[in-house]
């Protein structure tokens, strides 16, 4: 019997009106969203049914008002099917989509991506991410202080007098600060990503341990989803210990 085409997939960079209320996006609006984008892009759906898995916000450094968010979602299997069968030339269309409706100046970054949903891969990560986010918010750098921060993609970035100081990926967080790196992996609900985030942490340990004698950079996932979320549970007390200054001269940091 043949294999049952793809129904998770993924957007990135979509961009989405907020409602009066609050001025972000609503599951209803990103839904709507994604169906336009389906039909702008020269797909032509029957009855397609969206159900959205997970979203978020894309805050943009040069502007709060950017509206771009990212989503996880099912199709219906009937949809899956036509999506299969009408997919030829997908990449040219949303390339010329892209430069149709955003402009030829805007950067590649903010395009938007339609991709296949990666998974219980890119939920460890996001996660992960999300609580060491929580932690140096929570109890390292007030904001108070000056300092402010973000996830761009899959990096943490740290901003002190609205000057960019330094930015942590997975991988730096991980060898600079690996003992609260485990316990966060630890406390993540899900057993399957659990399992997940300490299988790229073995593997990562092997990458650390074979690149020690040089510097040659290599990123920690294959198949990373760069994305960003909202809101995740608090960080255990027990975890946010960091003691490492940082500098507030401004430097160019290439620590990966």
């Amino acid at each position: 019997m043949a294999k049952l085409p793809e129904r998770k997939f993924m957007v990135e960079n979509l961009r989405i009106p907020g409602d009066e209320l609050t001025g972000r996006a609503t599951e209803q609006r990103v839904a709507v969203a994604i169906r336009d984008f389906f039909k702008e892009i020269g797909f032509d759906l029957h009855g397609l049914e969206i159900t959205i898995k997970r979203y978020g916000y894309m805050p943009d450094e040069s502007s709060v008002h950017d509206n771009r968010y990212w989503a996880t979602f099912h199709v219906d299997q009937p949809s899956a099917l036509e999506i299969w069968e009408q997919q030829r030339g997908i990449s040219r269309r949303i390339k010329k989509w892209n430069q149709e409706t955003l402009g030829e100046d805007e950067e590649e970054s903010k395009f938007v991506v339609l991709k296949r949903y990666q998974g219980t891969r890119f939920e460890a990560v996001l996660t992960t991410l999300q609580k060491v986010l929580n932690i140096l918010r929570k109890d390292t750098y007030k904001t108070v202080d000056g300092f402010r921060m973000e996830i761009v993609k899959n990096e943490i970035l740290l901003y002190f007098d609205k000057i960019l100081q330094e930015t942590f990926t997975i991988e730096t967080i991980y060898k600079k600060y690996k003992e609260a790196f485990n316990e966060a992996v630890l406390n993540l609900r899900n057993e399957d990503l659990r399992e997940s985030m300490f299988e790229m942490v073995e593997q990562l340990d092997r990458q650390i341990d074979k690149l020690n004698n040089n510097n040659r950079k290599r990123e920690f996932f294959e198949e990373a989803d760069d994305t960003l979320s909202g809101a995740c549970s608090p960080p255990s007390p027990k975890i946010a210990h960091f003691n490492t200054p940082i500098n507030q001269k401004p430097k160019n940091f290439n620590d990966f």
